[in-house]
């Protein structure tokens, strides 16, 4: 990590707080009469995009374009052709495709590349009698999303070096599964392979890669990046920072995996593995719409807006003894959402991150904070309008009373 952070809490002292009511909803928010009913308050999120809080919120259009397709029948081969296409264009890959989720897509992808366009071994999955079996997964690239990987039926095998997995290679390997993780795992780290080289060392054995970028966007340059590298299948979720539906994903990438994926998602009768990973057609009209919606934002806007609200965060915690806010976004290459780190001396202010969690999340209503070895993090771009304050207001209660 580099060591020039910015550090938010110079800059915030000359900021206005315009305090709102200590949990107060966010202003042009819509109802939450929904969950009032069923007895749950909304929370709010300074953690993230995280599937466990909702993910995200979708924007008016999306919702709109998603109300709009509840309204009639469709012939759904023909929409995914036609979405598809569109995808495609914007993505700068040869086919793409709409999934009920980023793991639905890498599923979906590691389906393709086993079967091609064969519907009788698209039928026997996850039996792989005849086929390849093996999916070449580096170590610090594991994680419990992989299941999706092998629920196809694929071994993992898993690798530390480069040398191990130079190796790996041999007449079983079916593919290559990669976690986009160089900003997770800072390149300094022994051991790693990065993307570059997987795929010059895959494409020598006529390996495809399959690129997991669940969380990569934004920035929007890598909806296409990771294609331009030359991955041969790309999975990004259609729910985080595409803010699309939940419950969609996008898979894109080479026509002929496309056509194999989508094969094992509708074809063969339907007597497929993706048969339990069926994408209404709301779904596939939403991500179109939040797709289109994304790449049209000014990302320069969305920092600044993002890096103010974390300014005011930052601004409630101003003055309090051992406590340290810096901006993390000058650490992150390429640079997406900023973030913020708050830290402090647990010992003398008798607080650990784990209490400071606790305590935020029994208020109301419940704040999430992201956390980790860089300290509690606040992540602001799924506040809604004045929910900085609260957060600022909270941590300040929170970490005084320590």
């Amino acid at each position: 990590m580099r060591s020039t952070r910015r550090r938010l809490l110079q800059a915030a002292a000359a900021t206005p707080l315009g305090l709102a009511p200590l949990g107060a909803a966010s202003p042009a928010g819509p109802s939450a009469a929904v969950y009032d009913s069923l007895g749950l308050e909304p929370v709010i999120n300074a953690k993230g995009f995280y599937t466990t809080i909702g993910g995200s919120l979708m924007p008016p259009e999306v919702r709109a374009a998603m109300d709009a397709a509840a309204g009639h029948f469709v012939d759904m081969n023909e929409l995914h052709d036609k979405a598809g296409a569109r995808l495609a264009a914007i993505t700068g890959a040869e086919a793409a495709m709409v999934t009920s989720g980023c793991s639905a897509a890498i599923t979906l992808g590691s389906a393709g590349i086993l079967t091609g366009l064969d519907p009788d071994k698209a039928q026997r999955l996850p039996q792989l009698d005849g086929m390849r079996s093996e999916a070449i997964i580096q170590t610090r690239h594991r994680n419990e999303f992989d299941h999706a990987v092998r629920a196809t039926g694929l071994r993992v095998v898993a690798v530390e070096t480069p040398e191990q997995f130079q190796a790996a290679f041999n007449e079983r390997t079916a593919m290559v599964y990669h976690l986009i993780a160089e900003r997770h795992w800072p390149s300094h780290i022994p051991g790693q392979v990065p993307l570059t080289d997987v795929i010059a060392t895959a494409k020598r054995h006529g390996v495809p890669v399959l690129v997991d970028a669940a969380a990569e966007v934004p920035p929007k340059r890598n909806l296409r990046a990771f294609l331009e590298a030359g991955a041969d299948l790309v999975c990004f979720s259609g729910g985080k920072g595409l803010m699309g539906p939940q419950c969609s994903g996008l898979l894109c990438g080479r026509k002929d995996l496309i056509a194999a994926a989508r094969m094992n998602y509708m074809g063969a009768g339907a007597d497929t593995i993706g048969r339990a990973l069926k994408v209404g057609k709301e779904e596939v009209v939403g991500l179109l719409a939040a797709v289109e919606r994304f790449v049209a934002l000014d990302e320069g806007e969305l920092i600044r807006e993002w890096t103010a609200k974390l300014e005011r965060v930052a601004a409630h915690l101003q003055g309090l003894p051992g406590v340290e806010a810096k901006m993390l976004a000058e650490d992150i290459e390429p640079p997406h959402v900023p973030r913020m780190t708050v830290r402090w001396d647990e010992t003398a202010r008798g607080l650990t991150q784990q209490q400071v969690f606790a305590a935020m999340l029994a208020g109301k209503p419940k704040v999430y904070l992201n956390g980790g070895a860089f300290g509690l993090t606040v992540v602001p771009s799924l506040l809604q309008p004045g929910e900085e304050e609260v957060v600022g207001r909270r941590l300040r209660e929170v970490l005084s009373a320590g």
